[in-house]
Protein backbone atom coordinates (compact mmCIF):
# COMPACT_ATOMS: atom_id res chain seq x y z
CA UNK A 1 0.00 0.00 0.00
CA UNK A 2 1.10 3.58 -0.86
CA UNK A 3 1.50 6.11 1.36
CA UNK A 4 -1.31 7.93 -0.27
CA UNK A 5 -3.38 5.04 0.04
CA UNK A 6 -2.77 4.72 3.63
CA UNK A 7 -3.81 8.84 4.05
CA UNK A 8 -7.19 7.80 2.31
CA UNK A 9 -7.74 5.18 4.32
CA UNK A 10 -7.09 6.66 7.35
CA UNK A 11 -7.99 9.99 7.58
CA UNK A 12 -10.06 10.64 4.11
CA UNK A 13 -12.23 8.23 4.46
CA UNK A 14 -14.07 9.28 7.77
CA UNK A 15 -13.60 12.83 8.22
CA UNK A 16 -14.38 13.90 4.87
CA UNK A 17 -17.66 12.59 4.30
CA UNK A 18 -19.30 15.74 4.76
CA UNK A 19 -18.80 19.29 4.06
CA UNK A 20 -18.00 22.31 6.39
CA UNK A 21 -19.05 26.10 5.55
CA UNK A 22 -17.38 29.21 6.43
CA UNK A 23 -19.05 32.09 8.03
CA UNK A 24 -18.00 35.67 9.22
CA UNK A 25 -19.61 37.66 11.90
CA UNK A 26 -18.85 41.06 13.41
CA UNK A 27 -19.18 42.93 16.55
CA UNK A 28 -19.47 46.55 15.52
CA UNK A 29 -18.54 49.09 17.91
CA UNK A 30 -20.33 52.87 17.38
CA UNK A 31 -18.41 56.11 18.54
CA UNK A 32 -19.95 56.01 21.64
CA UNK A 33 -18.60 52.55 22.19
CA UNK A 34 -21.92 50.69 22.05
CA UNK A 35 -22.22 47.50 20.56
CA UNK A 36 -24.79 46.58 18.30
CA UNK A 37 -26.76 43.90 19.24
CA UNK A 38 -29.68 42.15 17.05
CA UNK A 39 -32.41 40.29 17.76
CA UNK A 40 -32.90 37.04 15.19
CA UNK A 41 -36.06 36.61 13.90
CA UNK A 42 -37.92 33.30 15.45
CA UNK A 43 -38.74 32.75 12.18
CA UNK A 44 -35.32 32.20 10.75
CA UNK A 45 -34.42 28.50 10.00
CA UNK A 46 -32.01 27.86 12.37
CA UNK A 47 -31.41 29.55 16.36
CA UNK A 48 -34.43 32.04 16.23
CA UNK A 49 -35.32 34.50 19.26
CA UNK A 50 -31.80 35.16 20.40
CA UNK A 51 -29.80 37.97 20.33
CA UNK A 52 -26.50 38.35 17.98
CA UNK A 53 -24.37 40.03 16.54
CA UNK A 54 -24.39 40.17 12.44
CA UNK A 55 -23.02 37.16 10.89
CA UNK A 56 -23.59 35.05 7.45
CA UNK A 57 -22.27 32.46 5.75
CA UNK A 58 -19.86 32.74 2.62
CA UNK A 59 -20.78 33.59 -1.10
CA UNK A 60 -18.67 30.95 -3.42
CA UNK A 61 -15.31 32.41 -4.22
CA UNK A 62 -16.01 35.14 -1.77
CA UNK A 63 -13.11 36.24 1.19
CA UNK A 64 -13.73 37.11 4.60
CA UNK A 65 -13.75 40.61 4.61
CA UNK A 66 -15.47 41.01 2.04
CA UNK A 67 -18.06 38.60 2.52
CA UNK A 68 -18.51 40.49 6.76
CA UNK A 69 -18.81 43.87 5.12
CA UNK A 70 -21.44 42.23 2.69
CA UNK A 71 -23.20 40.97 5.26
CA UNK A 72 -23.16 43.35 7.79
CA UNK A 73 -24.31 45.37 4.74
CA UNK A 74 -27.04 42.64 4.34
CA UNK A 75 -28.41 42.84 7.39
CA UNK A 76 -27.88 46.18 8.95
CA UNK A 77 -27.28 48.76 6.08
CA UNK A 78 -24.39 49.98 7.73
CA UNK A 79 -21.13 50.38 5.88
CA UNK A 80 -18.47 49.36 8.52
CA UNK A 81 -14.54 49.23 8.73
CA UNK A 82 -13.21 46.34 10.16
CA UNK A 83 -10.22 46.93 12.93
CA UNK A 84 -9.22 43.24 13.50
CA UNK A 85 -9.68 39.89 13.06
CA UNK A 86 -10.99 38.54 17.07
CA UNK A 87 -11.00 35.02 16.83
CA UNK A 88 -11.64 32.05 14.32
CA UNK A 89 -14.15 29.08 15.91
CA UNK A 90 -15.48 25.78 15.12
CA UNK A 91 -18.80 24.97 15.77
CA UNK A 92 -21.55 23.52 14.60
CA UNK A 93 -25.19 24.78 13.02
CA UNK A 94 -27.20 22.73 14.60
CA UNK A 95 -26.43 18.83 15.33
CA UNK A 96 -22.99 17.83 15.43
CA UNK A 97 -22.45 16.10 11.68
CA UNK A 98 -19.93 16.88 9.61
CA UNK A 99 -22.81 18.91 7.41
CA UNK A 100 -23.29 21.17 9.96
CA UNK A 101 -19.71 21.71 10.68
CA UNK A 102 -18.86 25.86 10.49
CA UNK A 103 -15.41 27.90 10.35
CA UNK A 104 -16.10 31.33 11.48
CA UNK A 105 -14.12 34.38 11.39
CA UNK A 106 -15.46 36.75 13.71
CA UNK A 107 -14.03 40.73 13.27
CA UNK A 108 -14.29 43.55 15.12
CA UNK A 109 -15.44 46.38 13.32
CA UNK A 110 -15.99 50.60 13.43
CA UNK A 111 -19.43 52.24 13.02
CA UNK A 112 -18.74 55.94 12.66
CA UNK A 113 -22.10 57.15 10.76
CA UNK A 114 -24.63 58.33 11.89
CA UNK A 115 -26.82 56.69 9.64
CA UNK A 116 -29.80 54.44 11.80
CA UNK A 117 -29.70 50.60 10.75
CA UNK A 118 -32.12 49.32 8.64
CA UNK A 119 -32.43 46.08 9.55
CA UNK A 120 -32.94 42.64 7.28
CA UNK A 121 -35.91 40.06 7.53
CA UNK A 122 -33.00 38.01 9.47
CA UNK A 123 -34.03 40.23 12.74
CA UNK A 124 -37.08 42.15 14.20
CA UNK A 125 -35.14 44.51 16.22
CA UNK A 126 -31.50 46.49 16.85
CA UNK A 127 -30.23 48.21 19.67
CA UNK A 128 -26.96 49.44 20.65
CA UNK A 129 -25.94 48.62 24.52
CA UNK A 130 -22.83 48.83 26.46
CA UNK A 131 -20.34 46.24 26.27
CA UNK A 132 -21.70 44.56 29.31
CA UNK A 133 -24.94 44.95 28.50
CA UNK A 134 -23.99 43.21 24.93
CA UNK A 135 -22.21 40.40 26.58
CA UNK A 136 -25.17 39.72 28.60
CA UNK A 137 -27.56 39.10 25.81
CA UNK A 138 -25.43 36.69 23.69
CA UNK A 139 -27.14 33.15 23.75
CA UNK A 140 -23.52 31.41 23.96
CA UNK A 141 -20.54 31.61 25.77
CA UNK A 142 -18.55 31.48 22.62
CA UNK A 143 -20.48 34.62 21.62
CA UNK A 144 -19.55 36.38 24.54
CA UNK A 145 -15.66 35.68 24.76
CA UNK A 146 -15.74 36.89 21.48
CA UNK A 147 -16.70 41.09 22.93
CA UNK A 148 -14.56 40.60 25.47
CA UNK A 149 -11.54 39.79 23.59
CA UNK A 150 -12.76 42.39 20.82
CA UNK A 151 -12.31 45.06 23.77
CA UNK A 152 -8.86 44.03 25.11
CA UNK A 153 -7.88 44.06 21.39
CA UNK A 154 -9.06 47.49 20.68
CA UNK A 155 -7.48 48.43 23.84
CA UNK A 156 -3.98 47.35 22.64
CA UNK A 157 -4.68 49.16 19.56
CA UNK A 158 -4.94 52.73 21.03
CA UNK A 159 -1.78 52.15 23.44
Amino acid sequence: MTSGNLFKLLVCEDIMAGKFMVAVGGVIENSSGQILVMWRSEENDFSGGVWEYPMGRLEQGEDCATGLLREVHEETGLDVEIVKVIDVAHLHRGEKVPENEVIGVLFGCKYLGEKEVVISSEHTKYEWVDVSEAIERMPIEQMKEVIKKFVVEKEKLVK
